[in-house]
């Protein structure tokens, strides 16, 4: 019985919102909120996921300009050298 207690105390406590993610309002249009709600359900989504989906396809994250870099693995020295003399922050 405590068990119980406990989970249930720590549920409200987070209040249903999943590890990493914020609770938000966006004010759309009921049409398009309909619209989301029914891309999502086809997919197979949340709305949050649908969304995220959404944004991959039409806003990709632009690429840096300058600063870091990120690659698929990790590269030897002459990789490194390879992409910084291509022109690598131009």
């Amino acid at each position: 019985m405590f068990t119980r207690v406990a989970t249930a105390r720590q549920h409200h406590f987070r209040g249903g919102i999943l590890y990493g993610m914020t609770m938000t309002t966006i004010k759309v249009p009921k049409v398009l909120r309909d619209r989301l709600h029914q891309l999502a359900v086809a997919d197979g989504l949340t709305l949050a996921q649908e969304i995220e989906l959404l944004m991959k396809k039409n806003a990709p994250r632009p690429e840096p300009r300058f600063g870091g870099f990120r690659s698929e693995k990790p590269l030897t020295s002459d990789e490194i050298e390879a992409k910084l003399t291509s022109g690598f922050g131009r």
